[in-house]
């Protein structure tokens, strides 16, 4: 099967940042095809973004209605994706934190290893915020519970390169994570399908003045219900012999 990647970026009002990395992503993916979701921005933002597209043969952007959830996005882009006939769709976030200059590295991998997922597992520098630092490793512990596996490095990065064979049989499962679980929900449902998992060391930059759409309440609470699902789910496994 040949190989035949496309770009997947899932967006919620961060059109002005998407607009400041576009450049840099552009010089990474070449021809390559964008996905770009708008997660039902408010006017302003959904205008920008559909000028940034217009202006871009590159990009397709795809406009959900109201906004559901980064979950509710990628499964979206996965759809489109899969519908047009592509085999692998990375994934990065449209504000600017994660280094374009890396998608190479994350294709070639994934073009070596087309059956499996590949993830990126960051390296901070200092403008990471403590919180987010400490709760991923809170993160990765629980991960290791719900995969049997102490090779997990890092579960809620969105830099990665899912392989869509795979994906379509995600999208015929009942359970769907909406939102910020998304990332983790699906690294662990590939680890039960027994899908090869490479992780790939990145850079992640929090751009001064950059916007996050979830407190750090919010945030937690979102991932903490996420684990909580997932650990039920992995006993149950255990409990009907689906190790």
């Amino acid at each position: 099967m040949d190989f035949k990647p496309c770009i997947l970026i899932p967006c919620y009002n961060h059109s002005v940042e998407f607009e400041k990395f576009l450049p840099r992503l552009l010089r990474a993916t070449g021809t390559l095809k964008i996905f770009l979701i708008d997660d039902g921005s408010v006017p302003e933002e959904a205008q920008r973004l559909q000028a940034i597209a217009d202006g871009n043969s590159t990009i397709q952007l795809i406009r959900l209605a109201r906004n559901g959830g980064k979950g509710t996005a990628i499964k979206a882009g996965f759809e489109a994706a899969i519908r047009q006939g592509f085999t692998h769709a990375l994934q990065i976030d449209a504000d600017g934190q994660h280094d374009p200059d890396e998608i190479p590295l994350f294709l070639k991998r994934a073009g070596q290893n087309p059956e499996a997922g590949i993830f990126g597992a960051p390296v901070y520098d200092d403008s990471a915020p403590k919180a987010r630092v400490y709760g991923r490793k809170i993160t990765n512990f629980w991960l290791v519970i719900e995969t049997f596996s102490l090779k997990m490095k890092d579960g809620l990065c969105g830099f990665r390169v899912y392989p869509l064979e795979t994906v379509k049989k995600l999208l015929k499962k009942s359970f769907w994570s909406s939102r910020m679980g998304v990332d983790l929900h699906l690294l662990v449902e590939l680890c039960w399908l027994h899908v090869p998992v490479i992780f790939v060391d990145i850079h992640v930059i929090y751009p001064e003045g950059g916007r996050s759409h979830l407190t750090p309440f919010k945030g937690n609470l979102a991932i903490s219900l996420t684990h909580t699902q997932l650990v039920i789910r992995r006993i149950w496994r255990l409990l009907t012999f689906r190790i």
